[in-house]
């Protein structure tokens, strides 16, 4: 049951984050890519949810893997409720 409060509550930490952060986030992205070859290509925070969610699942089952899956899961769910699913974009 501790397991499921902590994974509720870090999933909504992390959808949190996600909705405070993210203009912050693409601003940082965008300072970070205007340098490099990948100039056009803008990656979602809900990549970014994803990959902490495998990261998470492949981690030896553990405290800190459940939370970073959590994290993951609730930056995942504000990009699917807010945009929709869309994980790399390439602007024109």
């Amino acid at each position: 049951m501790s397991y499921l409060v902590i994974f509720v509550s870090f999933t909504i930490l992390g959808y949190l984050f996600g909705k405070g952060l993210h203009k912050n986030a693409f601003k940082f992205q965008k300072r970070i890519t205007q340098r490099t070859f990948l100039k056009r290509i803008h990656i979602h925070h809900s990549l970014t949810g994803l990959i902490l969610i495998i990261f998470g699942v492949f981690l030896r089952f553990s405290l800190f893997s459940l939370i970073i899956a959590a994290v993951g899961t609730g930056l995942f769910l504000h990009h699917l409720l807010s945009e929709g699913l869309s994980l790399v974009s390439v602007e024109k």
